[in-house]
């Protein structure tokens, strides 16, 4: 009969190999290297390659990539909503009495930083839902006391069964593997861990609990022999899976391997090759082909004989025979290295191309219905909702479970943000600034305030919540008109095209606020009118166009008459043009 602690799923032992490769990518530093760095075969012995792989780095591409679809993720949890629920399950959330996990998380951090990266780099994680049983007698006792999480890597996922008559997207059972400290008896310190087992299953309508150790055996909590497994009160089992359709790391883990020998290469090379090497040709009918005695006058002497001692420096000098090349220090030649740079740099960028191509075509059952098929268009940015979406499946899950425990009829609702991008801001500047330039090319109002709903996504949707854009929306449908742009509206103005009243209402000041501007426009008006007018004789109208009211009067060209008129030198006594004269230069102090 198996012991419980050798069960696995086909599927295990088939994704443990990459598993480990992937966790290895992802982790990077040392550990990493001592996996898989490799040496040169034949063309290296231990003592160098040990020195090698000492002054190795590592170029955690592949990482770096991958942060940042999660980053780009993580930074809409802000824009999460979890509404309704129970009072201790919103509190949590928020972090509070001890938050979601009794270790101070928020559900935002929690899922950013526990299920997200793991998610991501191993396809799948798992949380499991628990609840302490010391919840005390009292109201009092038990105001703190709520459903907690934990989670469980791939690696610890043993064993499962999907419910195959109910519910298939709910387990029949699933076996964990837990890593528990072992403490030293005479301080207290945890000095080990110690794998343990936990069975979850359901069995004629309930779901039971059970530890098991290493041997098989079940036992309690304290590690103590047992029979009886623990009754849920429960109606499914509380553990949620997590899973995209494949792995981020599936397709550049092993970029970030061959970038790994690549540097170390270069690395070496660039050391050693860093010293020259004296060259002098000979002329072997001088010097003879026969074997010198070595300094002991033997045979095995002759390579540390004095006669092949070559002293070099800068005052010195050195004889060589006519008509050969003159001694010289030369160095190995740079092109290897480059090419070796050269071809970094292309996995580098290869790197970012295939983690696209992969969230671009992750893709799960919820991404054929039709409200999601209207992201089709950017298939990036369809990958990254469909993580989204992913998301929050397994926290209504959660919240589900967390009902369960406390014996709510009403379970929170979660909804995650439905737009993602991974485009920096400077590429949503640039495709801003082409879509500007597209609104006044179509004299089309439906198309120039769908190019304006398109514009505002593409600056505040990856930072905006949804019920915002739905406003900035409305506000764009509602809008009269669809430029805004001061210069334009003045010229609109200038030439009769726009109302005061819409002109307002363009530029995004209230209602009523044209109308109160056109009666302190009259009064600045008057008080221009009254400043700069002089006063005429009877029976002759002020031009107040001349006097810097532009809008009195019907002669466009009465400022340039009353000019010209003034500077009219027939109409002085001198006969000379009543004008100032050029203006003398201030002297230097």
């Amino acid at each position: 009969m198996s012991s419980v602690s050798t069960l696995t799923h086909p599927d295990y032992q088939y994704q443990l190999h990459d598993w480990v490769k992937w966790r290895y990518t992802y982790e990077s530093g040392t550990a990493f290297i001592m996996k898989y760095l490799k040496q040169f075969t034949n063309r290296e012995d231990p003592d160098d390659f040990s020195m090698r792989r000492d002054m190795t780095y590592c170029p955690a591409f592949a990482k770096a990539a991958l942060d940042e679809v999660k980053n780009s993720i993580y930074q809409r949890m802000a824009d999460v909503s979890r509404a309704g629920g129970s009072k201790k399950y919103q509190a949590a959330c928020s972090g509070n009495n001890g938050g979601v996990d009794l270790c101070g998380s928020s559900m935002n951090y929690y899922i950013g930083c526990n299920v997200l990266e793991e998610m991501l780099k191993m396809k799948k994680v798992g949380v499991y839902v628990d609840m302490p049983s010391d919840i005390g007698k009292s109201q009092a006792d038990s105001a703190t006391k709520h459903p907690y999480l934990y989670t469980y890597i791939a690696e610890d996922i043993r064993a499962w069964k999907l419910d195959e008559t109910e519910d298939r997207t709910q387990f029949q059972s699933v076996l964990l593997r837990d890593h528990i400290h072992e403490y030293d008896g005479s301080f207290g310190f945890p000095i080990n861990y110690v794998e343990r087992y936990r069975r979850i299953w359901k069995e004629d309508g309930v779901v039971k609990f059970a530890f098991y150790n290493d041997a098989g055996t079940m036992v309690d909590k304290n590690n103590q022999p047992t029979n009886e497994p623990t009754i849920l009160k429960l109606p499914v089992v509380p553990f949620v899976l997590f899973e995209i359709s494949d792995s981020l790391m599936k397709n550049i883990s092993d970029y970030q391997i061959a970038l790994l020998n690549l540097a170390s290469a270069d690395m070496v090379y660039a050391l050693k090759a860093n010293f020259p090497f004296f060259i002098e040709q000979v002329d072997t009918r001088t010097v003879g082909q026969h074997l010198r005695p070595g300094a002991d006058g033997t045979a095995e002497g002759a390579d540390t004989a004095s006669t092949k001692e070559v002293r070099v420096g800068i005052a010195r000098g050195r004889q060589y025979p006519k008509g050969l090349n003159a001694p010289a220090f030369i160095h190995p030649s740079s092109e290897p290295m480059t090419a070796s740079m050269e071809k970094q740099d292309q996995l580098k960028g290869e790197i970012r191309q295939l983690l696209a191509l992969s969230v671009a075509n992750l893709k799960g059952p919820r991404m054929a219905s039709a409200e999601s098929k209207a992201k089709d268009e950017a298939s990036l940015e369809a990958g990254l909702s469909y993580i989204g979406m992913t998301l929050e499946n397994g926290e209504r899950k959660i919240a589900e479970i967390w009902s369960y425990y406390e014996g709510e009829k009403t379970v929170a609702t979660v909804n995650y943000p439905q737009t993602y991008t991974l485009r920096t801001e400077e590429d949503r500047r640039t495709e801003s600034e082409q879509l500007g330039k597209l609104l006044p090319m179509i004299p089309s109002v439906t198309y120039q305030k769908t190019v304006g709903k398109k514009l505002a996504t593409t600056l505040l949707g990856a930072s905006s919540s949804r019920q915002t854009m739905e406003k900035i929306y409305g506000e764009i449908d509602k809008s009269p008109g669809f430029s805004s742009d001061p210069a334009n509206i003045a010229s609109d103005i200038e030439h009769g095209l726009v109302s005061n009243e819409t002109a307002s209402l363009l530029r995004g000041y209230p209602e009523g606020e044209a109308e109160k501007a056109e009666k302190d426009h009259e009064k600045r008006l008057k008080r221009i009118q009254d400043a700069q007018t002089p006063k005429n004789p009877p029976g002759m109208m002020p031009e107040g166009q001349a006097r810097g009211i532009q809008d009195q009067g019907g002669d466009p060209l009465a400022g340039k008459n009353e000019k010209k008129e003034q500077k009219d030198p027939t109409q002085t006594d001198t006969g000379k043009v009543p004008v100032r004269g050029t203006g003398k230069p201030t002297p230097n102090k």
